[in-house]
């Protein structure tokens, strides 16, 4: 055979294969591809991404997201990428096309991974790993730390269990590796324990350094039956923590709990995260300790996980202290708060079936509690709390338990001034309901307030500072262009003065230097007539950063605003008017505020007290033009109890207006024929001719009202004379 057909038959054929190979292998790891299962397609999506593959990463990774979270889990943690996978899920979420499903995958990996981190098998397995290996005892080690607070019932249940006393160093040695996650459930059962573990968990917490522990500690060493070995641990334990927190170790487990009962509302109040919030579940952890169960977590809402904690706190304080004003106070505040913040649908379960809504212990504590609670509601810029604890006030406060037992009405004097509607308008109301025979300090702020309710969705006020007076045009035409009427002032007295015109200011607006403006804050702060009101400081550069330190973590914060102009300073009083103000008020409730406020305005006319209904006269006139017939009825009968022309006379005016609705006249009659019964005739030539006309030619109930008016004006007889001559 020649070599030409040799190679023909032997070597072509062998080349025809090597040259199908790629093809070949492409085919084949497409079928892979197509048909491997999760654990290949786990494989190959950290291979696809670390060779730049993204539209094959991207099909792996899609078909994994329909694997079981739990069974990905196993495949991720033993496969040969599980030291190093999460890198390459950021490098995928960096990578082009890719971004969106690797962060679904990695959540998904991640939600896997903390349910089990969590699973009471398997902390119970790595509690027992915990006196095996070094490297097995590292790997449990930090799988708790990942189960958090979580493992806690567990590692404490094993420190309970003297068969397990091989383990327990490990298990000390592992509370203080976890560290603050721990420290409020173990604190939770110190004080119930006996005295070997209550003594380890003592010196742990020490250890930890975290001074939330201390009040459960100063409780433990409290009881008088700890015997004097586990007192002196217990005491090294408080006054190290002490030591940390800064605090005196003379303090009372009764002070302590109340200051962390406080720091709890605190930090609920200023949006801060607590210790103890699980963020992965969105609920805050509640722990509850019996000898019977061991520790149980409860999760509550985060919107009320501060309030839970301030309660239980503030509980524990009444426990120690029945008497302790504050706690009670504090109590009742967390309370009434927790159950305004509680979710719609959804449920409290750290709140007993058997314990009342909020409002009945509110009512039940009294004229001083809630006089309390409504200070701290004022202090905290929270308009919803104020509001529950006026309407307490309105339901049980009578004029001396409420003007005399407790020295003054500063918190409904305050509540006058305060930027949210509802606040002011329901201190006005029970000021009113009072019937005060004594004068007192905003004694005359009430019937402005009672007649800005008429007009509940109306009358916003901006206060405007700056020490220059451009600048002050610029930002006055920029709150009135944002429906604000501006007070403008260059100094904090003239504000002073622009103050006294009207009922209370809905935000103050600033730009001024950094110094200026914090004596400003100063100054405002003493001010109960602003003291509750949002601050917007328009400030920038040097002064910008400063200002956002200086009150970063104080309660009552400034808006910094980066410029004047319109959109950023709409945007920044919008943010400022919702940390003081409640919801806008719908116009059904602007109506029942408005009928609210005439009627009480009628009373103080009927039965004259220390308030004078005449500071009204204007609002009331200008009443009558109020779209509402409710309303326009009521301002009339207010305005037939007010003496002098003005009232009468405007009375006549709407009464003898043809385009009003003739029910609307008729009762507008009947109040100037009681105006005129009280009063005379007050009226104008040319207003008795109208009525006189009136009297002639109208027909039926108008004409009778008509009549009546008449002749409670003591018109003359020769007008009946005249109309009975006619046959009219």
């Amino acid at each position: 055979m020649s070599i030409r057909r040799r190679f023909a038959c032997v070597v072509l054929p062998v080349l025809m294969t090597l040259a199908l190979v790629p093809t070949v292998w492409a085919q084949d790891q497409a079928k892979t591809d197509q048909d491997g299962g999760p654990a290949q397609r786990w494989v190959d999506f950290n291979h696809y991404v670390l060779v730049a593959q993204p539209t094959l990463a991207k099909a792996n990774a899609q078909a994994l997201l329909s694997v079981g979270p739990q069974k990905l889990l196993d495949i991720v943690e033993a496969s040969e990428y599980r030291s190093n996978y999460s890198s390459t899920l950021e490098r995928a979420e960096r990578t082009a096309g890719l971004e969106k499903v690797a962060k679904e995958l990695a959540q998904h990996i991640e939600e896997a991974r903390l349910a089990r981190s969590r699973e009471p098998a398997r902390i119970k397995a790595d509690i027992q790993n915990l006196g095996a290996s070094a490297r097995q005892r590292y790997n449990a080690t930090e799988r708790l730390k990942a189960a958090g607070q979580y493992a806690a019932p567990l590692l404490l249940q094993d420190l309970l269990d003297d068969q397990e006393s091989a383990l327990h160093p490990f298990i000390l040695s592992a509370i203080t590796n976890i560290g603050r996650p721990l420290v409020y459930p173990l604190a939770t059962a110190l004080p119930h324990l006996h005295a070997r573990p209550m003594g380890q968990i003592a010196t742990a917490l020490a250890e930890i350094g975290y001074p939330q522990a201390l009040p459960y500690v100063k409780l433990a060493l409290e009881n008088p039956h700890l015997d004097s070995e586990t007192r002196a641990v217990l005491q090294g334990a408080f006054d190290k923590l002490a030591k940390i927190a800064g605090l005196p170790t003379h303090m009372s487990a009764t002070q302590l709990f109340l200051t962390l009962g406080q720091n709890y509302y605190t930090a609920e109040t200023r949006g801060k995260q607590i210790p103890g919030f699980d963020a992965k579940t969105d609920k805050g952890i509640v722990w509850v300790y019996s000898k019977e169960v061991g520790l149980v977590p409860v999760p509550v809402p985060a919107s009320i996980y501060g309030d839970v904690l301030a309660m239980r706190a503030a509980h524990q304080v009444l426990t120690l202290t029945p008497g302790s004003d504050a706690a009670l106070t504090l109590w009742l505040a967390a309370n009434v708060r927790r159950g305004q913040r509680l979710p719609a649908g959804a449920v409290d379960p750290s709140y007993p079936s058997t314990m009342r809504p909020p409002v009945f212990y509110l009512r039940a504590a009294g004229p001083a509690r809630q006089e309390a609670v409504l200070t701290r509601a004022l202090d905290d810029a929270d308009a919803n709390l104020a509001v529950a604890a006026i309407d307490a006030l309105a339901d049980t406060a009578g004029s001396e338990a409420l003007l005399h037992a407790t020295g003054g009405t500063d918190p409904l004097l305050r509540a006058l001034y305060y930027p949210d509607r509802r606040v002011r308008f329901k201190a006005a109301f029970v000021l009113a309901d009072l019937h005060p025979t004594k004068s007192f300090p905003g004694a005359d702020r009430v019937v402005p307030v009672l007649a800005e309710a008429v007009r509940a969705g109306e009358g916003k006020y901006a206060a405007v500072l700056a020490e220059n007076q451009a600048t002050l045009n610029t930002l006055a035409a920029a709150v009135k262009q944002l429906g604000y009427t501006p007070l403008a002032a260059r100094t904090q007295e003239q504000l002073n003065d622009e103050l006294r015109t009207i009922p209370g200011v809905d935000v103050i607006v600033a730009q001024l230097p950094a110094p200026a403006f914090e004596t400003m804050m100063q100054q405002v702060a003493s001010d109960y007539r602003l003291g509750s009101t949002p601050v917007v400081e328009v400030a920038t550069g040097a002064d910008q950063i400063a200002l956002q330190a200086a009150y970063a973590d104080k309660s009552r914060r400034p808006v910094i605003a980066g410029s004047a102009d319109t959109p950023v300073l709409q945007s920044a009083i919008a943010e400022a008017a919702q940390r003081a103000a409640g919801a806008a008020i719908s116009p059904e409730e602007a109506t029942q505020y408005a009928v609210a406020a005439l009627t009480r305005l009628g009373r103080m006319a009927v039965c004259p007290g220390i308030y004078k209904v005449a500071q009204a006269e204007p609002a009331l006139i200008r009443d009558l033009d109020d779209s509402r017939p409710e309303v326009v009825r009521l301002a009339g009968k207010v305005l037939s109890l007010i003496s002098g022309p003005a009232a009468q006379r405007a009375l006549a005016d709407a009464a003898l207006d043809a385009n009003r609705p003739i029910e609307q006249r008729i009762a507008l009659l009947g109040s100037l024929a009681e105006s005129a019964t009280a009063e005379g005739n007050r009226l104008t030539a040319e207003q008795i001719g109208k009525l006189d006309s009136l009297v002639k030619t109208s027909q039926g109930e108008l004409a009778v009202a008509a009549a009546r008016a008449h002749g409670a004006l003591a018109m003359p007889a020769a007008d009946v004379v005249k109309i009975i001559a006619a046959g009219q």
